[in-house]
């Protein structure tokens, strides 16, 4: 199939920030105060909003989702001997966190209806040696989620939730976010509600909380110090300093206040994506199903095609038109393999998500008549596939 290039049509981006209106009135405010540390008055109005929303237990802002999913390793007191099940297809943060204490990672598949966890998979990880469980909610899609918390409580395992993709996502009417023994989110500039950099440590047990604060702020009770509950901070144990300036938290508080706008806009595309390409031949093109009694964060679309090289024949047709597309995460069992300088597993995959996942262009404040494009060009390729 050869298609030229144009050189007419405008650029569509894979995703763009969105803008929030009073953002740099609040960094002002907070550069103004002359006080710009972590945990100052934005932090803490985010914590408060985020506890509020969603019915978190207890919420701290930090620096990125990496330093959430440290910070989960430390609390959950990770070390050599234990072992720690993660899904295979997802980003390396999900393993540095628990390689750093000294853990051994287990990678668990994917399921053949979503990039997540299959629950099989984590079954058959499961050792005498197993402490922890890393779930990924792929584009705010939890998978077997009942599943997965059943056989972790059967084994006494804990449950990090990895929800970089799924603020504002629900199972069976609770927020994502909510069933782990902790959570972690990201905030990064390719979320639907960004801080540039940014990331928050959600505490959903109540055992971790004294300790989670202390953890945050470099193994310190710096935190009831400033809250009145102690007459002087001291050293009580292992930290670091986790926590984000407050300048980014005031940049992440004027997003929330448009959360709602922002979510609107971004279901708005997603469904509009799925209805006018539901349509196309599953032989061709599959789309992410919709999982009943979930409603989704509307943070990724994307395609299942049937092989790679399919994949990139779209990808180099939308490029063509100007349009951006990805492709995603790298298999973590296999890269490890490489780093070692042995050879990626040959077993066959129910999908190979990182071979035939491809990510279609969506933010907040995209056009109708961009997505068209998008769509239109999809379309077409499909008919030269057929004729």
């Amino acid at each position: 199939m050869q298609v030229s290039p144009s050189t007419t049509k405008t650029s569509i981006p894979l995703q763009k920030g969105y803008q929030a209106p009073l953002a740099i009135n609040y960094i002002s405010q907070v550069l103004a105060s002359g006080k710009t540390g972590g945990n100052g008055l934005f932090t803490q109005k985010c914590h408060a909003w985020f506890e509020e929303k969603f019915g978190f237990a207890s919420c701290l802002l930090t620096s990125s989702c990496t330093d959430a999913l440290e910070m989960a390793a430390l609390l959950l007191e990770i070390g050599p001997g234990d072992e720690v099940v993660v899904p295979s297809y997802n980003f390396p943060s999900a393993a540095n966190a628990f390689l750093l204490r000294g853990a051994k990672v287990v990678y668990a598949e994917a399921s053949a209806d979503y990039p997540v966890m299959d629950a099989e998979a984590f079954a058959a990880a499961i050792s005498p040696r197993t402490k922890a469980v890393v779930l990924m909610h792929y584009a705010g899609f939890p998978g077997d989620l009942s599943k997965i918390l059943a056989i972790a409580k059967q084994h006494n395992i804990r449950v990090v939730e990895d929800a970089a993709h799924a603020l504002g996502a629900s199972y069976k009417g609770k927020p994502l976010g909510t069933f782990g023994d902790l959570a972690c989110f990201s905030f990064h500039e390719t979320k639907n509600i960004a801080a540039g950099e940014g990331g928050m440590l959600v505490v959903n047990r109540t055992e971790y909380a004294e300790k989670a604060e202390e953890l945050w702020q470099m193994g310190t009770n710096r935190a009831a110090y400033q809250k009145g509950l102690v007459g002087g901070y001291h050293w009580k144990g292992i930290g670091s300093s986790f926590l984000p300036s407050d300048v980014t938290a005031a940049y992440l508080y004027a997003q929330l206040e448009s959360y709602e706008d922002i979510q609107q806009k971004r279901q708005h595309l997603w469904q509009r994506y799925f209805k006018h390409l539901r349509t196309l031949p599953r032989t061709i093109i599959s789309l992410p199903e919709l999982q009943e009694g979930v409603s989704h964060a509307a943070h990724i679309f994307y395609l299942i095609m049937p092989t790679e090289k399919l994949r990139s024949k779209l990808q180099d047709m939308l490029a063509a038109e100007g349009i951006a597309s990805a492709a995603h995460y790298n298999y973590l069992e296999d890269e490890a393999l490489r780093m070692q300088g042995l050879a990626p597993l040959t077993y066959q995959r129910k999908v190979a998500y990182d071979q035939q996942l491809l990510r279609l262009p969506l933010y907040t404040e995209m056009r109708e008549e961009e997505q068209n494009r998008v769509i239109k060009t999809v379309n077409q390729f499909v008919y030269l596939l057929e004729n």
